[in-house]
């Protein structure tokens, strides 16, 4: 992964701005897979591990991402999310 955007402990807000940005930013340099870790929150369903993958999936980003997964266990596993960013256009 080229890239690793650390969201957990923000705000929904702090963090979607965060979140927009580091996309946008990635999907310029045309960067291929990033890993954005939302953390797992309290009881294991905190607001940014439901919301983060929403995100994504909408408009503002989704011209930019191709696909969202569950990292890995080694790459922080529930709390954690790999996303596979579009080619670029030339």
């Amino acid at each position: 992964l080229s890239s690793t955007l650390d969201l957990h402990g923000l705000t929904l807000t702090r963090a979607h701005a965060q979140l927009v940005a580091f996309i946008e930013a990635h999907a310029r340099a045309g960067s291929r897979d990033v890993l954005v870790i939302t953390g797992k929150g309290k009881g294991g369903e905190g607001a940014l591990q439901h919301e983060v993958p929403r995100w994504l999936t909408l408009s503002d980003m989704k011209i930019h991402v191709s696909m969202v997964s569950k990292a890995s266990p080694r790459q922080g596993g529930e709390g954690a999310l790999c996303v596979r960013l579009k080619r670029k256009k030339k």
